[in-house]
This record gives C-alpha cells, structure tokens and sequence, in this order.
C-alpha cells in the first residue's frame, strides 16, 4: 500500500510539473505575440506617419465661383483626421479619393463632380473640380395667380397681375439657382434674366439648397419643354408655374399665350400634338391665341383671346 501510495504522489508530482511548464510556455508565447503585435502597430504608425507617404500639397483645377480657399481648407479638414485614432487620412497609402470628392460634393452644392487624382512621387493631390451652371431660377410661393384651363381669365390679366407683385426684390429663401441636373445649388438673390427659365412653385414643395428643386415628373416636363424650345425653334418659354389649387402645370409663352399640361401626360407626347397643331390647324391664328390645353392625351384643346 505504502508504494502505491507513493507511486501516486510522484505521478500527481510530475503532471503538475508539466502543467507549471506549460503555463509558463503559454504566458510566454502571449507575451512574444503581443510584443510582436505591438511592435507591427508601432511600426506601421511610424511607417503610415512617415513624411514621404503624406500629401504636403493640394492643386485644384476647374473652380471658378466656388473659393478655393474654401475648397482647401474643407480637404484639409478631412485629411486631417486619423483612422483608428492613429493612422492619418493623409497617407497615401490608405487615402480614399473617393471620400474627398464625397467631402467636397457634400460641402459645396455648387460642386457637380470632383475628381481626385493622387502623385506620391510630389506628395500632391490634384482635384478637378466641376461646377454646376446656372440653367433656372426658381421662386416659391411667387409668380401669376392660379388660372383653371378653360376658365376666361386672359394672359393679360395674368401679366398684369405678375408686374403687381415684386419678384425682382424676392428675399433669399424664396429664389434658388437651378443647374441642369434639377439641383437647387444656391440662394438667388433677384430673380432676373431674360434668357434663364423662370419657374414659379406655388405648390408648396419644401426646396433647400443642394436638394431637387422639384419633383422628377415636374422636372422632366420643364426640360422637355425648353429643350424642345431651344433646339425646335418653335416656341419660346418665358416660365413655367406650379399652381398651389391643382396639379396643372402652366407654361407661359413668349408669344403671350400660355400651355396647359400635368404629370400625367407624356410630356413628349404633349409636345408632338403641341406642334403638329399649331403648323397644321392654328397656322397664322396663332397670334391670337389665349392657350393651348394638353392635358387630354392625344387631344389638343385651345381658345383665342376675343
């Protein structure tokens, strides 16, 4: 019994020795692997903040309303942070081009579209900047009183009710500057120019800078229209009013005859039938005209001033 016993204790012994060795072999091999990570993050920082890999200069193509100092500093205001509290955006090796120009486009409305382009060798970041141009002026809560197609209510009155109300002296919140892509890049302080379209919105739609100066269905019938007005030659738009009271759309024409239309006709549609009947029916009393209803599908109805 004695050397049973004694068996059992040298065997206890010597699975505790081993037990003590591999927890020592353990703790020792935790502490190489964190010395060996710390030393990769310690590495990686110095090699990350390393002076040769930062971008030192910035050069800016294509800005013309938009200051450049404006455009520097918000750049530098993103390259200036640091990823995981340690790494700077500035290292061309983790510099994402792509969050520039999304830094950019969403500092500046003006801003359609910039382009990043990174020179390691000079330590420059080259930024081509597209800006949006002017293309319509938009109002809200302004422009002609709420004329029903069909009603007797002459473009006359209308016009004369437009010179009783001062849009020349709109404040900012009321105009916006409209680029071609519908977006309300700017405040506009008058709304002036003969050969910008003019839109009023009395409908009551919430427009901001930097946002779709309207609806995409309203949009798309304001573009067909002065594109076909430009290109055709046919008709010349002086603007366009979203009334408040209905969805009907009225284009007002430089001829002093106006054109009904809503979102629920093709616009291009609308355009064809437009055309087709003042070449073909209206001809010569198109002079005389009040206006042009195209709300009706295929079905073109109008009415001369008396």
């Amino acid at each position: 019994m004695a050397l049973k016993g004694r068996k059992t204790f040298l065997r206890k012994a010597a699975f505790n020795r081993r037990r003590q060795r591999r927890r020592r072999r353990t703790f020792f091999i935790i502490i190489l692997l964190l010395m060996s990570a710390g030393l990769l993050v310690f590495g990686a920082v110095k090699i990350f903040s390393a002076e040769q890999f930062l971008v030192e200069h910035l050069v800016f193509e294509g800005a013309g309303n938009i200051s450049e100092d404006d455009l520097r500093s918000a750049v530098w205001g993103y390259l200036r942070e640091n990823v995981f509290f340690v790494l700077p955006k500035r290292n061309f090796l983790i510099l994402d081009e792509k969050e520039i120009s999304h830094v950019l486009l969403g500092a500046f409305p003006r801003v359609a579209n910039a382009e990043v382009r990174k020179d390691i060798f000079s330590q420059t970041l080259f930024i081509e900047i597209k800006e949006r141009t002017l293309w319509a002026v938009l109002c809200r809560e302004s422009g002609i009183g709420d004329r029903e197609a069909g009603t007797d209510v002459s473009l006359q009155t209308a016009k004369n009710e437009l010179q009783t109300k001062d849009y020349e002296s709109q404040t900012e919140s009321d105009c916006f500057y409209v680029a071609e892509d519908g977006i309300a890049y700017e405040r506009a302080p008058e709304f002036k120019g003969a050969l910008i379209t003019k839109i009023y919105d009395k409908s009551g739609d919430i427009v901001s800078v930097g946002s779709p100066a309207l609806r995409d269905a309203r949009f798309h019938i304001v573009r067909v229209f002065v594109r076909a007005a430009e290109e055709l030659q046919e008709i010349e738009i002086v603007q366009f009013v979203f009334n408040k009271s209905n969805e009907t759309i009225e284009i007002i024409t430089g001829e002093e005859w106006s054109i009904f239309i809503d979102e629920s006709v093709s616009p291009e549609t609308a355009l064809e039938n437009l055309i087709l009947s003042l070449r073909e029916e209206i001809k010569e009393k198109r002079a005389d005209l009040d206006y042009v209803d195209l709300r009706y599908g295929n079905k073109v109805y109008y009415k001369f001033r008396e």
